[in-house]
């Protein structure tokens, strides 16, 4: 793992102990982070801050990891293991991410009742082929009966016959009546069974529609809040822009004192110092454009000056 940071201090207790599950089942697979960002279909940056606490992934991230870590191990994962990661994800959601947990609790409950509505089905049809086996073994039954009330009311028959086929009869009608209870139980159980899966599809499509409703109003709320987020974060940019800036003016007033403190051995030309001859002449502004017309102006005063 090392790819990986050490998990950073701020981090929550319940997000460190998913975090640090997570690398072990990184470490299983046994490649790059970059490598399995690219398998898992994630960012590198995104894979990084799971694997770090900050960010608690998706219960669909953790699925995919499993999946990658038992395919590198040769070996599905204990149950217990998979149970407790998930217990851990589910906690770590819960303490920093509500909206998600709420959600994350919804999608649980229809996986649920989704199981329960396929065990329900699987029953109900494995009851209906038991049903079906007794009723035709019935049918059998009463087939085997006619024969050998048949047989039992030729004339041929006497004696020990007629006493092995009564006693036959008999055997097949306590069979046939043992099949009939069994199909009433079995046609009570499949009644169950069924009621069962219509409940579990019901209870199915309610969270279905409880959980897309969840899922808009997050999407809602998350983007009517993007905005002020994109606000905050251009503020802060511009924040950042201006200390830079301020900074940089402290640096340029930091070298114009210090060029002004130190002597200046130039002439008065090379220094820009006005002559002392043109003591009333004011220092020329490099900005200023009517530089001509002031220069003809102070020629004239001098030359009307008395000697």
């Amino acid at each position: 793992m090392g790819d990986l940071k050490p998990i950073p201090e701020q981090v929550r207790p319940e997000c460190r102990a998913l975090a640090e599950n997570l690398r072990e089942l990184f470490g299983t697979v046994g490649v790059s982070l970059r490598v399995l960002a690219v398998r898992l279909h994630y960012d590198a940056g995104t894979v990084s801050r799971y694997l770090n606490g900050t960010v608690v992934p998706p219960a669909e991230f953790v699925d995919q990891l499993f999946t990658h870590a038992a395919k590198a191990a040769g070996r599905p994962p204990a149950t217990e293991v998979v149970a407790h990661v998930h217990t851990l994800q589910r906690r770590a959601l819960q303490a920093t991410n509500k909206v998600g947990w709420e959600l994350q609790r919804l999608r649980d409950r229809l996986a649920d009742a989704d199981r329960q509505r396929q065990q329900a089905e699987v029953r109900a049809e494995a009851l209906s082929e038991a049903l079906l086996v007794r009723k035709q073994r019935i049918a059998e039954m009463e087939v085997e009966q006619r024969r050998i009330a048949v047989a039992a009311a030729g004339r041929e028959t006497r004696g020990a016959e007629l006493d092995r086929l009564r006693q036959e009869r008999e055997e097949v009608t306590a069979e046939r009546d043992r099949l009939r209870e069994e199909v009433a139980r079995l046609q009570d159980a499949l009644a169950q069974a069924r009621r069962q899966a219509l409940e579990a599809e019901r209870r199915c499509e309610a969270l279905e529609h409880q959980l897309q409703a969840e899922e808009e109003a997050a999407g809602a709320k998350a983007q009517s809040e993007e905005p002020a987020s994109h606000r905050l974060s251009h503020a802060q940019e511009q924040v950042v822009v201006a200390e830079e800036r301020a900074r940089q003016l402290e640096r340029e007033l930091a070298a114009l004192r210090s060029r002004a403190a130190a002597p200046d051995d130039r002439s008065p030309v090379e220094s820009g110092r006005v002559p002392d001859v043109w003591g009333g002449v004011p220092r020329r502004n490099p900005r200023f454009t009517g530089r001509d017309e002031l220069l003809a102006e102070v020629r004239e005063r001098l030359e009307a000056a008395p000697p």
